[in-house]
């Protein structure tokens, strides 16, 4: 019912061709040549020697941006040469460099992964029982008689604690969650550094208390558990055979050196002797640590 609209003039007339500079229009047989000429250019050479039916169809930009494509160009899986030697040659946490992933060695896989909840929990209690050494530190200097030298040596000793104990934490972490040689060898000599000093103060010092008594018995057990723990992912590190001969010395001695402190410990608690001093008796410091080897 609805009528179509005239037609006009301008409806029957082509539309305008497009301008060039100077506003002359390029006529259909130039339009086409430079259409040829530009395919031309952009077409990719053949090779002369190659016959064309052997020659390889170039991808289309579909196809080059599809992801099979892209698995073709990739290389295929496996260990690269560089990255196994670049891992034999790791020996250290302190060789690999800062935000670098770190991964356990090849067939290594920590034996004791409860350990590392131990150190956490440890390092809290180190600062209790340091803080405490410092205590009675200070009350004993000034309630009983020291030598001069001898007070002032413990108190070193002391401070000396903490630092050791930060560097006995971060090798232990990493030399048992990687299985790295130098790393595992060092926590266990500091576990036994570590041990020597606790079992000084617990067994050798000026003037030996119960509180003394009570929490670094605890203490050394702590840290004997752990270094127990080094020892046996020190065994399985030396199980894989990546180890030079050196290395497996230093790993050897290290373990043999925390197993003499461990038997001491045990041996020298089997004998220990409180000595009960009365309160407000200051008795001198050479008298005290002779009786208490005496056992009185």
């Amino acid at each position: 019912g609805i009528e179509p609209a005239p037609l006009t003039e301008s409806a029957l007339m082509p539309p305008p061709a497009p301008l060039v500079s100077g506003g002359v229009a390029p006529s259909p047989e130039v339009i086409d040549a430079g259409a040829e000429a530009t395919a031309d250019a952009t077409a990719a050479p053949a090779d002369p020697e190659v016959p064309p039916e052997l020659a390889a169809p170039s991808p289309s930009p579909s196809a080059s941006a599809s992801p099979a494509y892209v698995r073709s160009l990739l290389p295929p899986k496996g260990d690269a040469p560089e990255e196994t030697s670049r891992e034999q040659a790791v020996t250290s946490i302190l060789c690999i460099p800062p935000g670098v992933w770190k991964r356990p060695c090849k067939s290594y896989t920590n034996v004791t992964p409860w350990v590392q909840k131990l150190f956490f929990v440890h390092t809290y209690f180190v600062y209790v029982y340091v803080f405490y050494m410092f205590v009675l530190a200070f009350y004993k200097g000034y309630a009983l008689e020291y030598p001069e030298y001898r007070r002032w040596t413990e108190m070193i000793l002391i401070m000396f604690i903490p630092a050791v104990q930060h560097l006995r934490f971060y090798f232990g972490h990493w030399g048992c969650e990687l299985g790295l040689v130098y790393d595992v060898a060092v926590f266990i000599f500091l576990c036994s550094v570590v041990m020597s000093l606790l079992m000084y103060f617990l067994f050798f010092q000026a003037y030996i208390m119960p509180l003394d008594c009570t929490f670094l018995v605890a203490a050394v057990a702590l840290v004997s558990i752990e270094g127990l723990c080094g020892c046996v992912n020190a065994l399985q590190t030396l199980k894989l055979g990546t180890t030079t001969g050196l290395q497996a010395a230093l790993l050897s001695g290290s373990m043999a050196l925390l197993l003499g402190c461990f038997g001491a410990f045990v041996v020298h608690s089997l004998y220990l002797h409180e000595a009960l001093v009365p309160s407000g008796v200051v008795v001198p410091a050479a008298t005290a640590t002779a009786a208490l080897r005496a056992g009185f």
